[in-house]
């Protein structure tokens, strides 16, 4: 039986969903923590500051056969997201190369859409424990927003 969830908001505390244009060459998966560049979005590129606003990708039930795994990658497709508010809790990635060995760690961006370890700009806190040190993509974390 697996534990995998299926759906990016796992529990969130208001639906604070929209949808905007996916920025020209930049893919985005579920999941990803977004930003956005002029009138697009793209994956969250600064790893040296506290996202403002918290956006994440959601998966889109509109689009078929999609789920968590299917990515955006159509140039101006449309990326469905939530505005993420303390306590919300989000199915998202974690970086390749990172170990969540302690539920006492805290979560930033890496400046590509996954979370990583921080110890300054986090704002997100490891939901279990998860060892992607060995990795080469970024695997599925359950994260709670601060």
């Amino acid at each position: 039986m697996s534990t995998a969830a299926h759906t990016i908001l796992l529990r969130v505390w208001q639906i604070r969903e929209s949808e905007a244009k996916l920025a020209a060459g930049k893919d985005v998966t579920p999941g990803m923590l977004c930003e956005f560049s002029l009138a697009a979005i793209q994956p969250h590129s600064n790893a040296s500051a506290i996202p403002s606003p918290k956006i994440f990708a959601t998966e889109a039930p509109w689009r078929e056969g999609a789920d968590i795994d299917t990515a955006y990658d159509q140039d101006g497709e449309q990326v469905e997201y939530h505005h993420a508010l303390s306590g919300d809790q989000i199915y998202a990635l974690l970086a390749a190369g990172e170990n969540v060995d302690s539920l006492d760690d805290r979560l930033g961006s890496d400046a590509a859409g996954a979370l990583k370890v921080a110890t300054t700009y986090a704002f997100a806190r490891p939901l279990e424990l998860v060892d992607n040190s060995a990795g080469y993509a970024a695997v599925r974390i359950r994260v709670e927003v601060l």
